[in-house]
């Protein structure tokens, strides 16, 4: 490795703190892919990766979505490219393929993910890098509880996933593909420090500025206003999501107890007892219904589980469902696949 950038005592310590958490979750000589943009926080994460892992190991990935000039995409990439070729790693790059189609923020994510898959499969490597951070943390939380969601739904990202848990187009996958986040607890004032002692301006891409996009809005506007309440208000609600994510947690695990005593799984049904599942507190209920439903690798919404709920003391319902229906007799909720 030829390293031209500077050591200091920030960057040191910054570096000793990530080698403690890459330490306990990797295997020594793990091959690695990092996703990076050319942006602050994953250029960050490919210098001091590339300090404290064998550069052999890690491959690079840059995924253009499509959604600025060519130009813009190509300086990103060219920006990378500089800096993997001083390192001597590897890099690949990958590009959106409708890109005439309007798209969402959950269809970009969802592209950019199929395409990381796709490389970790074709390189025989089981672990993928993301450069989120706390401040990532904290946003999707406050992006969520405005969208409307449930305790699930703003549990914290964990540094340790399975990227199998989080998208479920799985058509690349030959096995899981282990999604590690060893930024995940560090503000993004410390990132940008970071880059700063290494004399390094990395890209921003302007569209992160750009607050017709939601999560932009929340960093940008939402953000800095609850820091004029708290300045540590980023801590504090990625702590709460932590807390959250415990919980649900047990409560999932107290679901599964009460679904193996009142749900027959078949093959393409599940039949809940009522009298039973009326026993339950609402949220054990939603839970039950929930685990039945991923059983049958069916969709369910907040709105068609309040159904359900409702609909349990009417009998001879029927209610349908995302490819599938819910059938309410005297005893039972049977939940159907339909081909």
């Amino acid at each position: 490795m030829n390293d031209i950038y500077p050591h200091n005592r920030f960057s040191d310590s910054f570096e000793r703190r990530l080698f403690t958490k890459v330490n306990v979750n990797l295997k020594k000589n793990e091959k690695l892919l990092l996703a990076c943009s050319g942006g602050p926080d994953s250029t960050s994460l490919l210098l001091a990766m590339s300090r404290i892992w064998s550069n052999l190991n890690i491959k690079v990935a840059y995924f253009n979505h499509g959604t600025r000039s060519k130009l813009e995409h190509e300086k990103e990439f060219v920006f990378l490219k500089k800096i993997c070729n001083i390192l001597n790693i590897e890099i690949f790059k990958g590009n959106n393929i409708n890109t005439k189609l309007k798209k969402s923020e959950n269809f970009l994510r969802i592209s950019r993910y199929d395409w990381l898959r796709k490389i970790c499969s074709e390189q025989g490597i089981n672990y993928l890098l993301t450069a989120h951070n706390l401040n990532d943390q904290a946003e999707t939380l406050i992006f969520r509880l405005t969208r409307g969601t449930s305790l699930e739904g703003i549990k914290s990202m964990q540094i340790i996933s399975k990227l199998s848990e989080n998208h479920k187009n799985n058509i690349f996958l030959k096995k899981d593909i282990i999604l590690f986040r060893p930024l995940l607890d560090v503000p993004r004032w410390e990132i940008e420090k970071y880059l700063k002692t290494l004399n390094i301006d990395a890209i921003n891409d302007p569209s992160n500025t750009d607050n017709a996009y939601s999560r932009n809005y929340i960093r940008q506007k939402i953000i800095p206003g609850l820091e004029k309440i708290n300045p540590k208000a980023i801590e504090s609600i990625a702590r709460f999501a932590e807390i959250a994510n415990q919980d649900n947690d047990t409560l999932h695990i107290l679901a599964k107890k009460f679904y193996k005593k009142i749900v027959v799984e078949k093959r393409t049904s599940v039949e809940i007892d009522i009298s039973k599942l009326s026993k339950l507190s609402n949220s054990m209920i939603s839970r039950v219904i929930i685990l039945g439903c991923h059983y049958l690798k069916i969709e369910i919404n907040s709105d068609q589980i309040e159904h359900l709920r409702v609909l349990k003391d009417k009998k001879d319902s029927i209610y349908k469902l995302s490819k599938a229906e819910a059938t309410i007799s005297k005893s039972v909720i049977t939940i159907k696949q339909l081909i």
